[in-house]
Parts: structure tokens; sequence; C-alpha cells
């Protein structure tokens, strides 16, 4: 409530800086009537809620952010796996083939 009255009073008083002169004397305090009082205390209330929403927003916002982030990388480290998987298999069935053919070859079969 304190920021928004000094607010109202900046605008008001014609403080165009946008300043906080609260210690000057010169500057005449805002009068409220008990209606616009309240209206006052109202808006500063929803300032406050919509305020919260931002800040957990932002950190949900982070959160999501970090998720994708880890997803995309474990994505990345499950492919080379993958892939390191693929050339071992081919490797193997490569020492295999190499395996017969020596036999064969110790064999005089070829």
């Amino acid at each position: 409530a304190q920021g928004l009255l000094a607010w109202a009073t900046d605008v008001v008083g014609g403080n165009e800086s946008g300043t906080n002169h609260s210690d000057d004397p010169s500057l005449v305090p805002l009068i409220l009537n008990p209606h616009r009082q309240q209206y006052l205390t109202v808006l500063n209330h929803k300032a406050a809620s919509l305020n919260c929403s931002i800040k957990i927003y932002d950190s949900e916002s982070l959160l999501i952010l970090h998720v994708d982030q880890r997803e995309a990388k474990l994505q990345e480290e499950n492919a080379a796996y993958e892939k390191n998987i693929t050339c071992q298999a081919k490797t193997l069935e490569n020492c295999k083939r190499l395996n017969l053919l020596q036999l064969l070859v110790g064999m005089g079969d070829l």
C-alpha cells in the first residue's frame, strides 16, 4: 500500500521524475475518502497476489526449462549409447566371421 500511495502522491503532486520525496515537507499528503482507501487496499492486495503469481510462474517456468534441457540431454545420451551398442554388435559379428574364415582356412576348405 505504501508503494502505491507514494506513486499516487508523485502523480498527483506532478513529480515527473518518479523519485520518492517522502521526506520533503513541501509535499502535501494524499487524502482519500474511506471508499477510495478501501479501493486502494483492494488494488494493493491484487498487486501483491499478482506479484506472487508471477514469482510462482517464473519458478515453474525455470523448472520446466530445466526438465526440458535434462530430457534433451538424456535423449542425446541414449542416441549415443544406441549407436555404440550397434557398433559393438557389428564388431562382434565381424569377429565371428573372421574366426569362421580362420577356421575354414586352417582346415584347408578355402
